[in-house]
């Protein structure tokens, strides 16, 4: 944890969560504080749950058990009258509001110009005018290497361009937190990098807290300020990357690891 983060509270707070689909409980019984900039890797093995974590947090998913708090404010509950009840579209719309996602299968409009993919949701959900939420999409094209390409459509983009326009279009909405769910692992190896350039240039902003799901141990290791290790729907071991990587305290962090980095 860094030293300003000692000072604040936690922006996301896990409190006992559990998730199931059907007899399979996928989240069980978690616990984790997301601190404000912290830029956090999620490893393990497939299944492990982080996928679905994100899901939660995102509100795609509902939570079976437990409870969720982005800043402060519960995610699945509200007060009415002095008394909690089950959260409304209204509140879930305004939490939603403070996370961004980057999925793995990039979820880009095809019959929409890469222009338009940005600037759908600051002129709808945001309200901003349509030349200002361009100004931005030209901007953020730019932070991403792809303002050459604001005219073109996802067809005519390779699979790292659509991955970098997928990032500029969650940016655009301004949010707090970043989720990125295994954004590289339906490229090309040759396309990667271009992708881990820009996430390291986001991992950079201390106005934006990220968290990302990866199977890119040397990434993970390069651009986190904290690494945490999943399995079977819990925290088994959570900490700096230098600690998790050469130090990790629990056997099946090492052994995962030595499978994974085959040392």
């Amino acid at each position: 944890m860094t030293d300003s983060a000692k000072d604040s509270h936690p922006l996301i707070r896990l409190a006992r969560v559990s998730k199931a689909y059907g007899a399979q409980k996928v989240i069980d019984g978690m616990d984790l504080d997301i601190w404000p900039s912290q830029k956090v890797a999620l490893i393990g093995p497939s299944g492990s749950g982080k996928s679905t974590l994100l899901r939660l947090l995102m509100t795609i998913e509902k939570i079976d058990g437990g409870a969720i708090e982005i800043g402060g404010v519960s995610m699945w509950t509200q007060t009415e009258g002095g008394r909690e009840v089950p959260a409304g579209e209204a509140h879930l719309k305004t939490i939603r509001s403070r996370i961004g996602m980057v999925f793995q299968a990039f979820n880009l409009f095809p019959h929409m110009t890469v222009e338009k993919n940005i600037t759908l949701a600051p002129v709808t959900v945001l309200g901003l005018e349509p030349k200002e939420a361009r100004r931005r999409a030209v901007e953020l094209l730019g932070e991403v290497g792809l303002d050459h390409k604001k005219d073109a459509y996802p067809a005519q983009l390779s699979g790292g361009e659509k991955q970098r326009v997928a990032i500029a279009r969650a940016l655009a909405l301004r949010p707090e937190i970043l989720l990125f769910d295994e954004i590289t692992s339906a490229l090309d190896p040759e396309r990667v990098g271009e992708v881990l350039e820009v996430l390291r240039r986001l991992a950079n902003r201390q106005d934006i807290t990220m968290l990302l799901v990866t199977h890119q141990m040397h990434f993970a290791r390069e651009v986190a300020d904290r690494v945490v290790f999943m399995e079977h729907g819990k925290v088994v071991e959570d900490g700096r990357p230098e600690q998790i990587f050469e130090h990790p305290k629990q056997d099946r962090t090492r052994q995962f690891l030595t499978n994974v980095l085959n040392y």
